[in-house]
Order: structure tokens, then C-alpha cells, then sequence
């Protein structure tokens, strides 16, 4: 090779490298749309949510190719399941409970997690008999990340209710939880003696939990 054919190539081999290296990484998998590309965040939710699938292959998006009906059809039915909210409702009941020995009563069903954060609302009612001795009892709506074994507070200040011999109705709500991507949880009621709340029980007891889940948008991937 000539010292001129050289010196031709060599600016070539240099654009090449520097081409290959100025690359953007592939956006939510697909090696078709960088991540510096404005409609990323549009197509990363849509990935996460399983609306789109990709192309063929799979690893690509094909930006450019047209939407049939059919396609269409399928985006529109995959769209429509994401953002309908999952409703989990779990029922308990019992003769008595000990208020001296609280615990977590109706909890639900694990709700799995998914690649997506999503937001809960629990709702939780307890309805009971006080004993002839008072008592105020103490209610919280409580979370599991890990299948019961431990509940987590979700609120800072619990519902109470307090009496003698007479039936009473109390609930306790919480909005707006986030829930973390690739997380499963569990919600329920605790059940406990507020903190000047006699020595009374509960008899003929029965609570209801109630959670709506709907997909929510994240600060960060996913999102």
C-alpha cells in the first residue's frame, strides 16, 4: 500500500470508530430508537406495559413501519388491560379478639409486581362488639412486601374508636400508595389498643379490605 492510498484510509477507519462510539444505547431493548431520541420515554412506557412486543425481531421497534388495523387492534386491547385498575377484596370475621395481642386481620391476596410502578388505594372497615369493660381500639391499613411475615403502617395517626357494650363501625383509608416496580404486596387491617384505650375486647367481630390498583408514571425508568 502506498503511502497516499494510506493516508486516505486512515481518516476512514477514524470516522468509523468515532461513529460507532457517539452511539446511544438501545431504548427500552430496542436497537432501533436511542435513548437520546425525544419519543424514548413514549416507548419505554409502552414497552413495560407489554403494549408493544416489537418487531420482527423482537429487539427492534420499527419506528418507521406503517400501523395496520389489525396491529392497531391488538395496541388498543393491550392499552385497555393496562389501565383498567385491579380490584382485590378480602373478607374475616370472628368471636372475639384480644386486643392485648393486636394483629393484622383480612389481609389480602399477594398482588404481584410488575415491570411498572402502579399506585394502590386501601380502604379497610372494621365492625365489632365492645365487651362490657371499655376500650378504644386503634385501626391502621397496613402493607406486606414479604408475604405477611412483617406489616408496615400506612398511617401516621390511626382511626380509633372507643365504647362499652355497644356495636361500632370504624374504617381506615389510605390513597395514592406507591407501589415499586417488580415488588408483589399485601394489604390489611391492623388491629390494635390505642394507647389509653382501657382493657376491654371486642367480640363478634368483621372486617373487610378493599385495593384498587392502577398503573401509575414514574420519574424514572421504568417508568
Amino acid at each position: 500500500m502506498t503511502l497516499t492510498r494510506l493516508v486516505r484510509v486512515i481518516p476512514v477507519i477514524v470516522f468509523i470508530a468515532a461513529s460507532q462510539s457517539s452511539v446511544a444505547a438501545p431504548c427500552a431493548g430496542f436497537t432501533d430508537v436511542d435513548t437520546s431520541s425525544a419519543f424514548c420515554p413514549n416507548v419505554d412506557w409502552l414497552k413495560n406495559r407489554a403494549i408493544t412486543l416489537g418487531c420482527t425481531p423482537a429487539t427492534q421497534y420499527c419506528p418507521s413501519s406503517v400501523v395496520n388495523r389489525l396491529s392497531m387492534a391488538a395496541f388498543m386491547n393491550r392499552l385497555g388491560v393496562a389501565l383498567t385498575p385491579v380490584i382485590v377484596h378480602s373478607e374475616g370475621s370472628g368471636a372475639a379478639f384480644d386486643l392485648d395481642a393486636p394483629g393484622t386481620v383480612c389481609p389480602t391476596t399477594t398482588i404481584a409486581g410488575t415491570a411498572f410502578p402502579r399506585s394502590a388505594h386501601v380502604g379497610a372497615v372494621l365492625t365489632a362488639r365492645h365487651s362490657a369493660t371499655p376500650a378504644v381500639v386503634a385501626l391502621r391499613v397496613v402493607q406486606s412486601t414479604n408475604n405477611g411475615a412483617t406489616w408496615i403502617p400506612l398511617n401516621a395517626i390511626p382511626s380509633t374508636v372507643g365504647g362499652s357494650a355497644k356495636w361500632v363501625n370504624a374504617a381506615a383509608w389510605r390513597g395514592d400508595v406507591a407501589l415499586a416496580p417488580g415488588v408483589s404486596y399485601q394489604f390489611g387491617l391492623r388491629v390494635e389498643r390505642a394507647a389509653s384505650g382501657g382493657s376491654g375486647d371486642l367480640t363478634n367481630w368483621n372486617c373487610q379490605t378493599k385495593v384498587m390498583v392502577t398503573s401509575r408514571t414514574g420519574t424514572g425508568t421504568p417508568h
